[in-house]
């Protein structure tokens, strides 16, 4: 929508009307110039929705550690899991994209039930390298 705010003609959202684009010539803008900017405000509206379709879409993949592909943080998870105690459970919260430490597998199922947080046990095999004494 065309507007004038403070002597200037912008483009301004329908909703908020918050200024999109500022026409940076002199008098009110050709139709031509509306259209172009109107198009180019359209291209990176949609082109933002699609990106959080996409992160919505890759999120909602993940059911089980399994799922999980970036190797950084199967990295950070098995830097985590070589330190927990024994009868500790590593959880990973896909809605928040954190660890946490429960102190029980019980602990850890009490927490799923709040299914807005999409916790997933952590598995994974911890490799330990065996020390060998040499004798000389």
């Amino acid at each position: 929508m065309l507007k004038k705010i403070d002597g200037k003609w912008a483009i301004v959202s329908k909703k908020s009307n918050k200024p999109l684009a500022y026409y940076k010539g002199t008098g009110k803008p050709d139709e031509e110039w509306v259209k172009e900017q109107e198009k180019r405000i359209q291209y990176f509206k949609n082109k933002k929705e699609s990106k959080m379709k996409t992160f919505r879409e890759m999120m909602e993949a993940i059911k089980k550690w399994s799922d999980v592909k970036d190797r950084k943080l199967k990295k950070d998870a098995s830097d985590v899991l070589k330190a927990l105690d024994k009868g500790q459970v590593l959880g990973y919260s896909v809605e928040h994209d954190e660890f946490s430490i429960f102190d029980s597998e019980r602990d850890f199922k009490k927490a799923q039930r709040d299914k807005r947080m999409k916790w997933i046990v952590v598995e994974g095999k911890v490799h330990y390298k065996k020390l060998v004494e040499t004798h000389r």
